[in-house]
């Protein structure tokens, strides 16, 4: 078995100090090279199963458009049973302020303008707009087409500063782009008399439509405005409710309730 050399260095140590000149005697001596060529036979060894390549001293330079690595290397060598140095260089493009991904004065302005128009700095990824916004959203060749949100975050001004989400915005045309319409869920109530909105409720949820009319024959409104904003019944409800003679604004949840279960 070999040596380790915590033993190879204490066999060492006693050919030092010994003193008698018969001390050391062939096969005192003798084993001690013994040994010592048995531990490097073995060092040898093990060193063949690292990788074929070591790397040494790394230094960098630059030149006028490169950044330049050279590196010493030390590769093993089967024939030889030696590792020989070897010299390589690796040269990298120096980084300029775009390949290093600096943005520029532009760049952070339209960054701005993104997070300016994602609910949560765009975290959440569902464009927003302000309530008093909403009329804008009236050309169905762009709002309406392939690629375009279809679906905002609709906020308002919140009081100490800041802006709130009160509402989710549907929007979609008709297939020949007659019209624009916006369905809005919301806790705002919508004043028909008055024809604005007057204030809100906590516990109930309302839905309101309309359509702008963009070339549209058959709509309430003119072309190029909007029609009031209405509370949205699905068709089949409404149908089932004008059918009772009762009005849609003056019923009552339970008895919309009880009429789906008549039918």
């Amino acid at each position: 078995m070999t040596k380790n050399f915590d033993e190879l260095e204490k066999q060492a140590e006693t050919v030092r100090t010994n003193v008698l000149p018969e001390s050391n005697t062939a096969g005192l001596v003798g084993g001690l090279f013994k040994d010592i060529v048995a531990k490097l036979r073995e060092a040898i060894s093990s060193f063949r199963n690292f990788p074929s390549e070591l790397i040494g001293k790394l230094s960098v330079r630059s030149t006028e458009k490169n950044v330049v690595i050279d590196s010493t290397r030390y590769v093993y060598d089967p024939v030889s049973d030696t590792c020989k140095e070897s010299t390589a260089s690796a040269e990298i493009p120096c980084a300029t302020m775009e390949t290093a991904g600096v943005m520029s004065a532009e760049d952070k302005a339209l960054l701005r303008k993104l997070e300016d128009k994602f609910i949560g700095g765009s975290s959440v990824g569902v464009p927003s707009i302000n309530f008093s916004q909403l009329d804008t959203l009236n050309d169905p060749t762009t709002c309406c087409m392939g690629g375009s949100s279809t679906f905002y975050g609709v906020v308002a001004s919140k009081v100490g500063g800041g802006a709130i989400n009160m509402g989710v915005l549907r929007l979609f045309s008709d297939d020949m782009s007659h019209v624009v319409t916006q369905v809005l869920t919301t806790h705002q109530i919508y004043d028909s008399n008055k024809h604005s909105w007057s204030g809100h409720s906590d516990s109930e949820i309302y839905t309101y439509s309309r359509s702008y009319n963009f070339n549209a024959p058959h709509l309430t409104a003119d072309k190029g405005a909007w029609t009031e904003w209405q509370p949205y019944v699905e068709p089949l409800i409404k149908k089932m409710i004008l059918g009772t003679g009762g009005s849609v604004t003056k019923m009552e949840n339970s008895e919309i309730a009880n009429i789906w279960d008549r039918n």
